[in-house]
């Protein structure tokens, strides 16, 4: 797919189903490139470390991210999936369904899944590891059964 002029980005769907606002977003971030100053220009920011803020939030609504990417002539599923993708990885809440459902996605719209440890097999850690469970610490340590 080829990119879209700003007149061609206006007929199409992913355009549509945006507010006024996100249509003026989108539109200044495709001229400019720059996230914060878009932000900064449609809304009444009180710093641009407000507009930073802001931008997380905006450009991670999947309608926006879905008519940036068809502007930009990739796939706007595609594009919506990498963002969840990209939050899932920075999530420490992130559960075994969680990582299940986004393989599962990704496996049936091929996006080419790498073969992750199964959440049903035990993980193994050296002796010495400190390791991370519901919000705790935990030193692995050797103990001699009987």
């Amino acid at each position: 797919m080829a990119k879209l002029t700003i007149q061609e980005l206006h007929r199409t769907e992913a355009y549509r189903a945006l507010t006024q606002k996100q249509q003026r977003l989108v539109e200044l971030f495709l001229e400019t490139g720059d996230k914060v100053k878009s932000i900064l220009s449609v809304f009444r920011c009180k710093s641009e470390e407000t507009a930073r803020t802001m931008t997380y939030d905006y450009f991670g609504k999947p309608r926006v991210l879905e008519c940036i990417a068809v502007a930009n002539g990739e796939d706007p599923e595609r594009a919506t999936f990498d963002a969840e993708l990209e939050r899932a990885i920075h999530n420490r809440k992130i559960n075994p369904q969680q990582v299940k459902a986004l393989q599962l996605f990704a496996k049936v719209h091929g996006y080419g899944v790498a073969e992750i440890e199964s959440a049903d097999e035990p993980q193994k850690f050296a002796i010495g590891s400190v390791i991370m469970q519901d919000g705790q610490k935990y030193r692995v340590v050797a103990q001699e059964i009987e």
